[in-house]
């Protein structure tokens, strides 16, 4: 099945991404944690990711739950073994002014992201905002 990496945009604005290979283990270690609430819907996003990763260019939000369950999983496989697993250490950020379209950004390399002036910029991704395509291209 072609395709890359999928990415999943985390409830505070992290980006985690993780190749084909990675997203079968962490989809393992989901269901491993059934028991646990969230274990369950966060092993079917994951599993349709992993079944479609040509489509998933974009980023794939995910809830608080979903966050928390996708972060344990990661963690217990231990993430230094994942080959390509990434979390973007920029917290997320937008702006305090209208904007259309409504999005957040998480990375400092962001060319739409570094126009926000310091006293319009607000922590976290907002309500009903996107990723920015520039971040979301950066990784």
């Amino acid at each position: 099945m072609p395709g890359g990496p999928v990415r999943f945009t985390l409830d505070d604005g992290e980006t985690l991404r993780l190749s084909e290979d990675d997203l079968l283990r962490v989809y393992e270690e989901l269901w491993r944690l059934a028991p646990k609430p969230g274990s369950v819907s966060t092993a079917a996003v994951v599993h349709a990711a992993r079944r479609q990763t040509d489509l998933y260019h974009a980023p794939i939000d995910l809830t608080a739950t979903q966050s928390a369950m996708l972060r344990e999983a990661v963690a217990l496989l231990h993430v230094d073994d994942l080959k390509e697993a990434e979390v973007t250490k920029i917290p997320a950020f937008h702006t305090s002014e209208e904007e259309t379209p409504a999005v957040y950004h998480n990375n400092d390399e962001c060319s739409e992201g570094k126009k926000i002036e310091p006293e319009h910029k607000v922590s976290g991704s907002g309500t009903d905002r996107r990723l920015c395509e520039v971040c979301a291209g950066l990784g």
